[in-house]
């Protein structure tokens, strides 16, 4: 099954970086067009990988918990939303794996690039070349 192969192939990926020590959380960013499987999936990368597991539905709580108030950010909630994601890829991830397919996978990785941090990234193919 793809999925088991992407699922094994990604916890194989990270698990360097559990070695190191450092903290380590995971955010599933993803379409949002299957929920219940996304949060299948989260179980299970919990389960298996014994990590905390964020997808945008904590993260937008937490967003309109400590922005309630601010008027702009409610009223143009998708977009800063999608930008505050984008910048979590960006800015906090240690490693980041991207689809080859999405615009939005490759601004990250592009971004990441510039910035030089794409130590532990990779793709999708780069994990099914690897199995």
């Amino acid at each position: 099954d793809p999925d088991d192969y992407l699922f094994y192939g990604f916890l194989s990926r990270i698990s360097p970086l559990k070695a190191t020590g450092q903290p380590l959380a995971i955010y599933l960013a993803t379409p949002d067009d299957d929920p219940e499987r996304v949060q299948e999936i989260r179980k299970d990368l919990e389960k298996y990988s014994g990590q905390v597991v964020i997808t945008e539905i904590e993260l937008k709580a937490y967003i309109k918990t400590v922005f309630a108030r601010c008027g702009f950010v409610m009223r143009h909630f998708d977009l800063v939303f999608r930008l505050v994601e984008e910048e979590l890829a960006v800015s906090s991830a240690i490693a980041f794996m991207r689809s080859t397919n999405s615009a939005w996978s490759y601004n990250v990785f592009i971004e990441r690039f510039v910035r030089k941090r794409t130590t532990y990234d990779f793709s999708v193919i780069d994990v099914l070349k690897s199995l």
